[in-house]
């Protein structure tokens, strides 16, 4: 289930009674990158391009808001 709303998220993360499991990707980050590809290869995006689309920018921003979130 995809949750990228930042107060949603804060709420989650301050009100779970349990352990949370995550998987990081900034959504704004992956569409610019998609868009970036589209222009250049329009709706045949090379597979190879994948992680430069879901790239460890995207992980990075997503992972280090989460690990900011469990701190707070």
């Amino acid at each position: 289930m995809l949750v990228d709303d930042p107060a949603i998220l804060e709420r989650i993360f301050s009100d779970a009674p349990t352990l949370i499991a995550t998987l990081c990707e900034d959504t704004p980050t992956i569409r610019a990158n998609e868009q970036h590809y589209r222009e250049r290869h329009g709706d045949r995006i090379p597979v190879a391009l994948h992680p430069l689309i879901r790239s460890e920018e995207a992980c990075w921003k997503s992972s280090s808001f989460a690990v900011d979130l469990a701190r707070r």
